[in-house]
């Protein structure tokens, strides 16, 4: 029989808060089961639902290689349009909740200028 984990129990794993795992709970974004007046949690539904939110590091934490020639212009062109972009993205529609866009484009030029600053410490 699988494990079941209480709010607790998973709130623990997480290193979350109990009330952050029980309104992930109610808004349906992670499965448990009720049992009594108490909620749980199965380990493959935790394993599930963690599966997605993990980043993983680019081979083993070794440096992303630069971007050169076309590939440099095709990320300044997709950068150049997401700048353009991000306003109507972040203003949002409600038919496009879930869309990240304008974390992902931030991201972006959150690394880009990681990478920018990194040269500048080397050079």
């Amino acid at each position: 029989m699988e494990s079941l984990l209480d709010i607790n129990e998973t709130a623990q794993k997480l290193k979350w808060h109990p009330e952050t795992v029980r309104r992930f709970i109610r808004d349906g974004q992670l499965s448990a089961v009720k049992m009594g007046k108490s909620w749980r949690v199965r380990e493959s539904d935790l394993s599930a639902f963690i599966a997605p939110r993990v980043r993983r590091a680019h081979n083993n934490g070794a440096p992303r290689p630069k971007p050169t020639g076309d590939q440099a212009a095709k990320i300044a062109a997709f950068l150049k349009l997401a700048d353009e972009l991000r306003p109507v993205i972040e203003a949002g529609t409600r038919e496009v909740e879930n869309l990240r866009a304008a974390d992902m484009i931030r991201e972006s030029h959150e690394e880009r200028d990681a990478a920018i600053l990194g040269e500048a410490a080397r050079g």
